[in-house]
C-alpha cells in the first residue's frame, strides 16, 4: 500500500491517494493506515477531516504529530499542545 500511495502522492494525485488510504483503513484499521489517511487529508488541505480521523485515535508519536498539525491549521492551539505532550 505504501508504494502505491507514494506514487500517487508524488504525482500530486492526492485525491487518488486519499481514496486508496480510505479503502486500506476500512479494511484494516491500524496506526499505519490511520496515519497514511490523515497525511493524505493534510496534503489535500483538509485539516478538518484529518482532525476528525485522528482525534481520540492517534496513539503513536507520528500520529500525535499529525494531530497537532491538524489542530494548528484549525487554530486549536491548546489541543495542538496537548497532542504533542506525552
Amino acid at each position: 500500500m505504501a508504494e502505491i500511495y507514494d506514487t500517487y502522492a508524488s504525482l500530486f494525485l492526492h485525491s487518488n491517494a486519499a481514496f486508496l488510504c480510505e479503502r486500506a483503513h476500512a479494511e484494516k484499521r491500524t496506526a499505519e493506515t490511520l496515519e497514511a489517511l490523515a497525511s493524505c487529508y493534510l496534503r489535500q488541505g483538509a485539516a478538518k477531516r484529518a482532525y476528525g480521523v485522528l482525534r481520540g485515535q492517534a496513539t503513536t508519536p507520528h500520529g500525535r504529530y499529525l494531530l497537532a498539525l491538524a489542530c494548528q491549521k484549525l487554530d486549536k492551539h491548546e489541543e495542538c499542545e496537548a497532542a504533542l505532550l506525552p
